[in-house]
């Protein structure tokens, strides 16, 4: 392991009862984190205490009694240094020590090493927090040294997820095995089970899952009168029957705060909805995308390029344009065994080859890195030789970049009897400033020179020959100077399309240009 950061502090007597916050930036995802903490000392002589310690050491009792100091007091009080180590990482709290000692290591990661008291699971890039809780320190003060080192995660893929199926506990036609083994037939990593209004089928999922390597996500479909909901990592009933078209907002905070890992998207927002439609599509007045993580802009097996699928891309766009960081995801709605098999789509996360659990694959979906394919993959990087940094999709890069180098490339899809490649096909940089470079699939990966001055996202699409939609990957981001915000009432959203031209030169100076 590498030593990524080393800290050292001495808090006083004065410092008791705080918290003492360390943060680092982490550039990339760990595999594991291994945290050495020292402090001295760690007893003290009751000689070394000064008078106005000593009188401080039985406590402020405040329940109404008075115990009496001569009687009840210890007769040798033990005067120990105790400090205390939590940690925080982009995807939360991942646990806290209670260890009574002067010497303490920690390591939080993968492969069944992590210490007790902390969350498995790989450490995201991002913000790592250690926080030490200052529980007593005597005497003069206490010096300690802290210590962070770091394995990275080096293997990571694209793997294929589908992220909306529904079986016979609800109105699907197949049983949850059943579903189980299409999904790993057809070359799925992963497989989301959204039965409608219910959670019943998840014991028999888990059963399931035992005889297949299928990442497998507990989730849930609100069925309503004014549109559908997807919860994702959810794992007991929620009830929608007091949803009105107006208080979903609020609803969702509820539901949020009570479970702050699920993921909540919304379902096929543009197709036909109404009474005649049982509700599908979305009617709700949402007063605020906050609780909203991801939107289904594609919906339904074999539809690239149904017209609503088209509508719904028009619509991830102009919520982007208005500052808005919504991941957008395909949803195949199964509810029936798949007749044929050409043309299916699927999400594509980019999760750690090593790690099987949900957990990744659904802190890779709440960052936006994802891909949305009906067969090859595009990939985009861009990379600041400046600042020696690269971002991914679905990352931040900051505000002041006014120059990238784009890598862009296409990898080949993995679902069975998915598109491959075609001859015609052709990549576009898309951003809020309309179209950035258009151009031929490179047979490995190009390297585009892009001016990013005015541009706050920007994203990859892959179109055939016929400019129709075959892939697209999500954004990555400008770090905006105020992020921007949008109401929006059955969808009639303001904002704009993304429209006009722009260019960017590859490394060899030709120019490539193109428009939406």
């Amino acid at each position: 392991m590498e030593l990524l950061k080393r800290m050292e502090g001495k808090p006083t007597f004065e410092h008791n009862r705080t918290h003492i916050r360390h943060e680092m930036a982490l550039h990339r995802d760990f595999r594991m984190i291994e945290i050495r903490f020292c402090y001295a000392p760690h007893r003290v002589d009751v000689e070394e205490l000064p008078r106005a310690q000593r009188e401080l050491t039985f406590p402020k009792w405040s329940l109404g009694e008075k115990p009496d100091r001569e009687t009840q007091a210890p007769e040798q009080p033990e005067y120990r240094n105790v400090l205390m180590l939590s940690v925080e990482d982009a995807d939360g709290i991942r646990g806290m020590t209670h260890m009574h000692t002067a010497e303490q290591r920690h390591c939080i990661g993968v492969g069944g090493l992590t210490t007790e008291g902390f969350r498995p699971g790989m450490v995201p890039k991002g913000c790592l927090c250690i926080v030490i809780s200052v529980f007593s320190i005597w005497s003069e003060g206490c010096a300690y040294t802290l210590e962070v080192y770091g394995e990275p995660l080096k293997e990571r893929a694209w793997y294929p997820f589908e992220l909306h199926s529904h079986t016979v506990h609800s109105d699907g036609t197949q049983t949850v095995e059943e579903l189980t083994q299409q999904a790993a037939a057809l070359g799925y990593r992963g497989l989301a089970l959204t039965d409608h209004n219910t959670v019943s089928g998840q014991r028999e999922w888990h059963r399931a899952g035992r005889k297949s390597a299928l990442v497998r996500i507990d989730g849930m479909e609100w069925t309503t009168f004014y549109g559908h909901i997807l919860f994702l990592n959810c794992r007991e009933y929620l009830d929608w029957r007091g949803l009105t078209r107006q208080n979903l907002t609020q609803t969702l905070r509820e539901v949020r705060k009570r479970h702050p890992h699920m993921l909540v998207g919304i379902a096929h927002p543009l197709i036909c909805g109404g009474i005649g439609c049982a509700g599908c599509g979305f009617e709700f007045e949402l007063e605020d995308w906050a609780p909203i993580d991801y939107l289904e802009v594609w919906s339904k097996t074999y539809a690239g390029n149904k017209k609503s699928n088209e509508a719904a891309y028009r619509l991830w766009t102009r919520l982007l344009d208005s500052g808005l960081r919504i991941v957008a995801v395909a949803g195949g709605d199964w509810h029936a065994p798949l007749k044929e098999m050409n043309g299916l789509s699927a999400t594509y996360l980019c999760a750690p080859a090593e790690q099987q659990d949900p957990d990744a694959c659904l802190a890779a979906l709440r960052a936006g890195c994802a891909v949305v394919s009906t067969g090859p993959v595009p990939i985009l990087e861009l990379y600041d030789s400046a600042g020696d940094a690269t971002y991914g999709i679905g990352s931040e890069m900051p505000g002041g970049l006014t120059a990238v180098l784009a890598r862009i490339g296409v990898s080949e899809g993995l679902v069975s009897g998915c598109r491959a490649r075609q001859p015609g096909d052709v990549l576009a940089l898309e951003s809020n400033g309309g179209t950035l470079w258009r151009g031929r699939c490179p047979d490995g990966t190009a390297q585009i020179s892009l001016d990013i001055n005015g541009i706050c996202w920007m994203r990859l699409a892959l179109y055939d020959e016929s400019n129709s939609l075959i892939a697209f990957t999500n954004a990555v981001y400008r770090e905006a100077q105020q992020p921007g915000t949008a109401a929006i009432s059955g969808f009639a959203c303001g904002g704009r399309d993304a429209a006009g031209e722009r260019a960017g030169t590859d490394e060899e100076g030709a120019i490539w240009a193109g428009s939406d």
